[in-house]
């Protein structure tokens, strides 16, 4: 990890992006060495959500700067851009504990205090399941996506959503497990949603 945070550093000195780089590398020693992961679900969010936006912040800097010709306006495209970034630290911030709800278990016997464990399973599976979708939706809406390109969105979180309500607490092996493909899934939801400006119509 050090050595790749050394190799981050010089790659983002070079690239002319430092201050993301130097955030994701504070945040990092927050979540793993100063219980940043541990002692508040609200915190445990916070950090995932802003070690997102550091990433998304760090490529959209290298890219406007290499790339300034693409928007006309650059200070429209700019604050859409910026605007929809803070839409997926929203999105990362009020979802993420779909990774804490197979991993139950083990977060009870380490003490943290995780969303499932504080209000409860049912009630954490829930509040993923409506934030998914009403993501999905906001983000259609905010690109102005036809129904065959907000399928992508909105098919993926109908998908999370179901799993998550559907088969509800089960803390058998199988239960765990499709738990686990659950939040495989929702990856690849927070990767379709990248994916939406792309396919905004011109």
């Amino acid at each position: 990890m050090r050595v790749c945070y050394i190799i981050a550093f010089i790659s983002s000195v070079a690239l002319g992006s430092i201050v993301p780089c130097i955030s994701l590398m504070m945040l990092g020693y927050w979540y793993n060495f100063a219980n940043g992961a541990e002692d508040s679900f609200a915190v445990r969010n916070f950090i995932n959500a802003a070690g997102y936006l550091s990433f998304a912040l760090g490529a959209t800097e290298v890219g406007l700067r290499n790339s300034a010709t693409m928007c006309v306006p650059l200070e429209t495209c700019t604050r859409l851009g910026y605007n929809w970034l803070f839409v997926l630290a929203g999105v990362v911030f009020t979802t993420v504990h779909i990774q804490d709800i197979p991993d139950q278990k083990g977060d009870g016997a380490r003490g943290r205090k995780t969303l499932p464990l504080v209000i409860g399973d049912h009630s954490a599976r829930w509040s993923v399941g409506v934030m998914v979708l009403g993501w999905s939706f906001v983000a259609a809406r905010m690109w102005t996506l036809g129904n065959a390109a907000s399928f992508l969105p909105i098919g993926l979180g109908a998908i999370v959503a179901l799993r998550l309500v559907a088969w509800g607490n089960n803390s058998s092996d199988e239960g765990i497990q499709r738990d686990k493909m659950t939040f495989r899934i929702w990856n690849i939801w927070v990767i379709s949603l990248y994916f939406l400006p792309l396919l905004k119509p011109a």
